[in-house]
């Protein structure tokens, strides 16, 4: 599931100038870029809730319906204000619960911080994404809702609709469909039975709500995943390029520079304190 070059041949940068000159040359005016930054390059591309034990087993997806109805249960009081069943599932991302969300980002720099600010002695990744800018979706997007609202569907209710995409044949998957349009009515009174199977296994570009500081201050943007959902291998379906990123002591105290810091990225008064006291600390 992780997502190769090409040419399979990676640019290595060790300063923010030779990253800057990476981001030129992926950049394309007419389309829109994305990035995510890992702190060691051999991570997969995968969001939290398809990752897998050493033995291959899924470790959260077959509970996806269970920890999304348990945590709305335990604290309701914190998703009141979210109207879509997306909103809920980026503040379930915010929080730490396992989605079928990869967080990626509108800034370069804050994808850069990522691939830095932790394992300083191993190299790590910058992956830029492109995509035409019609193809971006928002959180009230019926095709987000559409996929958002699997999360509530039972793991062998699931099953049924891998068979049914392989079939193209929605028969099979008549009682998940119908359970599928009943969550959708919930936030979207309007929404008819109109679902397409293969919009279900998609993976779209996602500009959520801001709800959370956090996401104003990286810039934060999603890859939702729909079932079976896996990033393609080639560049052609899904241009991307990628950079590895050494040297991270040099570039954290370059951004730094530039005020990108642990305290700006992760807003909170903890974090600002903790700041503020590496940078006065008394030398011995």
């Amino acid at each position: 599931m992780t997502i190769k070059n090409k040419n399979n041949e990676i640019t290595k940068i060790n300063d923010l100038k030779g990253y800057l000159d990476f981001i030129k040359k992926s950049n394309n005016k007419n389309q829109e870029a994305f990035y995510r930054g890992h702190s060691r390059s051999e991570y997969e591309l995968v969001p939290s809730l398809f990752r897998k034990h050493d033995n291959g087993t899924h470790k959260h997806l077959d509970s996806e319906s269970f920890m999304v109805r348990e945590i709305l249960t335990a604290r309701p009081n914190e998703f009141k204000s979210d109207s879509f069943t997306i909103d809920k599932l980026v503040r379930m991302q915010h929080y730490g619960l396992p989605t079928r969300l990869l967080d990626i980002t509108s800034n370069p720099l804050i994808a850069l911080y990522f691939s830095c600010c932790e394992n300083l002695d191993d190299s790590g990744q910058v992956i830029s994404f492109s995509t035409e800018r019609k193809n971006i979706k928002y959180f009230d997007s019926d095709t987000v809702s559409c996929i958002a609202n699997l999360a509530f569907m039972p793991h062998e209710m699931l099953m049924t609709l891998s068979s049914s995409l392989e079939k193209n044949d929605d028969s099979h998957a008549a009682t998940l469909l119908s359970k599928l349009v009943d969550h959708i009515q919930a936030e979207k009174s309007y929404f008819k039975k109109n679902i397409k199977l293969e919009d279900l296994r998609k993976i779209l570009f996602m500009r959520g709500r801001i709800n959370n500081e956090r996401i104003q201050s990286q810039s934060g943007a999603f890859l939702l995943f729909g079932h079976d959902a896996v990033l393609p291998e080639t560049t052609e379906d899904f241009p991307l390029d990628r950079v590895e990123v050494i040297n991270k002591r040099n570039i954290l105290k370059e951004l730094a520079q530039l005020n990108i810091t642990e305290s700006t990225v992760y807003p909170s008064m903890e974090k600002t304190a903790s700041e503020i006291a590496r940078k006065y600390i008394s030398e011995c």
